[in-house]
């Protein structure tokens, strides 16, 4: 009975204990008394009094195990409590936030590892920040690999003068889970601000773990929901696992990646809303580097404009594995294009590039046309992939041209096919005259073509780049110029390859090999012979390699030859050679005509038989 006894005594303690840590705290205030009953059990046993008044030691004590009740410490509000508790806190700790409501204004401020704030739940504990700062400061200082902790369980509130409702980064091994967090509504408030400070002479935000998070509440947002950010710091974002819903209302800003920010061996996964639009409203701005990142996002979007709501940014590298997809439903496709600057590398596959930056990169951009002229498309130290212009007339019609390159820095000559030259208005072209041009002295490559035939319709000309990610020092890595302006010297390059015309006609540039046959459009073969230009209405084409012997004299042979030799620049020695006199006349039947290339560019011409041979020249062609 005595052991009876104490397991009930043992008890009764315990569940006054957890019914003193679950009082709710209004607006920052403290606890009120707590009256339990001293009955006596179902046993007949007396029950130990532990009421408020009488409980004593360890039972109303603050810490216990390393758990802290942040209510029960000093402080004028939760804030202040909070950072009481942790001021006491020798090694790993975790603070715990009772269910309430608490308005407070004093930044809680968290600079060592191993410290978790943990709410009862973001619908039971309720944290309005009231302060001009940040709501919570969470940084290592001084900077740390050590495990940071956690902050889970509760919703942050701001207002429209909230800097950061949460301002971390500098920091490893941190976890985010269970909040909602919304409110930081002033000209630069930001829900979540992960930034790299300059603290001990380093610091950078790797190993975070980001779930379960909803930032921007709907209809409220936050001015830019989660921000990555370099203030002194690294630039290093790397092994994190970003996995939040976002709400984002006009004028705002979802996920911000800054310039020098390097994302990278990790996951960007992001859901969410845009909630209502304007011009300025991003969904996702991405301004720095993103490469051997999944990321996955998407997001759904009311009717309005979306011209920067996915943008990549001039200084943007974006190279990931995954996709963006945010529908619209003022969009024809149903997906929101993305907006890639001028200078912006987008290129984002649902498989990994072990390559990248040196391999495929997309880039898009785009110029206004009002005048005709020449101008440069784009530059860059190696241009090699396809660029794709378009030109749409004032009807929706496309002008088309494509051009496949290969071309280095410093070399020359480069090669260039046009798969694809098409003109809505037939034989006027906007786009023509495609050419390349070297700079004299840093050996960047342009690619100009002229603009013209428009009618009087002012419009954008649009530029894709799938190509190379790579260019010479001179250059950013991974970066292309779009629309630059044209060099004060420069060279221009010869090309090599095919080029169609809009009415058609197919331009060699360099020597054309062929190894079958050609065909009439009435299907009769073309004879390797044949003479004549190209284009020529009858379907002929013209032999490069020819030439003419000088006029082999009448000379009297008997069963001997005469011969003469013509220069045919390409002609090799083996290669079949055809001959005929330049009159038509001929030479008579019983001799023999016949040539032969009996060294390279010279082809010999021999008339054998007995008798005299009429004196002529021979034509020759070598095939």
């Amino acid at each position: 009975m005595v052991q009876i006894s104490r397991l009930v005594c043992f008890l009764a303690i315990t569940c006054a204990l957890a019914a003193a840590q679950a009082v709710h705290i209004p607006n920052g205030g403290t606890p009120g008394a707590t009256q339990l009953s001293t009955a006596s059990s179902p046993g007949g046993v007396p029950l130990v009094d532990i009421s408020a008044q009488a409980m004593a030691g360890p039972l109303n004590a603050p810490a216990l195990n390393g758990t802290l009740n942040a209510a029960l410490y000093s402080g004028l509000d939760i804030g202040a409590k909070i950072n009481s508790a942790i001021a006491t806190c020798v090694s790993q700790c975790t603070i715990t936030i009772p269910p309430g409501t608490y308005n407070y204004s004093t930044t809680i401020t968290i600079t060592t590892p191993g410290i978790s704030l943990i709410g009862a739940g973001p619908e039971a504990t309720f944290l309005n920040y009231t302060g001009s700062g940040d709501g919570i400061l969470w940084q290592m200082n001084p900077f740390t690999l050590n495990k940071a902790g956690t902050l889970q369980g509760f919703t942050l509130i701001g207002t429209s003068s909230t800097v950061n409702l949460i301002h971390t980064g500098t920091i490893v091994g941190s976890t985010l889970d269970d909040l909602v967090v919304s409110g930081a509504t002033g000209a630069a408030g930001t829900g979540i601000l992960f930034e790299n400070a300059n603290l001990t002479s380093q610091g950078w935000t790797e190993r975070v773990f980001m779930r379960n998070v909803h930032v921007g509440a709907s209809g409220v947002g936050n001015t830019t929901d989660v921000a990555l950010n370099v203030k002194g710091g690294m630039t290093s974002f790397g092994y994190n696992e970003f996995d939040f819903w976002q709400n984002v209302e006009a004028g705002q800003t979802g996920f911000s990646l800054c310039v020098t920010c390097y994302l990278y061996n990790g996951d960007l996964k992001i859901k969410g809303n845009i909630d209502s639009t304007n011009s300025t409203t991003s969904y996702v701005t991405l301004n720095g580097r993103a490469t051997t990142e999944n990321l996955v996002i998407t997001g759904e979007s009311v009717t309005g404009s979306h011209t920067n709501a996915i943008l990549v940014g001039s200084s943007a590298i974006v190279g990931a594995t995954g996709y963006i997809t945010v529908l619209a439903s003022d969009e024809t496709t149903g997906a929101i294009p993305v907006n890639i600057a001028s200078g912006g590398a987008y290129y984002i596959q649902p498989f990994y590039s072990y390559s990248f930056p040196i391999s495929t990169m997309l880039q898009e951009a785009s110029k206004t046309i009002s005048t005709d002229g020449s101008f440069p498309v784009i530059q860059g130290g190696d241009l090699r992939g396809r660029l794709q212009l378009s030109w749409p007339n004032a009807g929706g019609s496309m002008d088309e041209m494509i051009l496949d390159l290969g071309c280095t820095q410093f070399g020359n000559p480069c090669s260039m096919d046009v798969p694809v030259n098409y003109s809505y208005v037939s034989g006027s072209p906007v786009i023509s005259n495609p050419t390349i041009i070297e700079n004299s002295i840093s050996g960047i490559i342009q690619v100009l073509v002229t603009i013209g035939n428009r009618g009087g319709h002012t419009g954008p000309l649009y530029a894709t780049w799938v190509g190379t990610g790579y260019t010479q020092s001179t250059l950013p890595l991974g970066q292309y110029t779009f629309f630059p302006a044209i060099p004060g010297s420069y060279t221009a390059i010869v090309t090599q390859g095919i080029q169609m015309q809009p009415n058609g006609q197919t331009n060699v540039s360099g020597s054309l090999h062929i190894g079958g046959s050609l065909i009439n459009n009435n299907g009769t073969l073309i004879p390797s012979t044949a003479l004549g230009n190209i284009g020529n209405p009858s379907g002929y084409v013209e032999l490069a390699l020819k030439g003419t012997t000088g006029t082999i004299a009448g000379t009297p042979l008997s069963a001997s030859c005469d011969s003469g030799t013509a220069t045919v620049t390409g002609a090799a020695v083996g290669q079949t050679v055809a001959v005929s006199s330049t009159t038509g006349a001929d030479v008579g039947g019983t001799f023999n005509v016949r040539g032969s290339v009996t060294s390279a560019g010279k082809v010999t011409v021999y008339v054998c038989g007995t008798g005299t041979p009429a004196s002529l020249a021979y034509n020759v062609t070598v095939f």
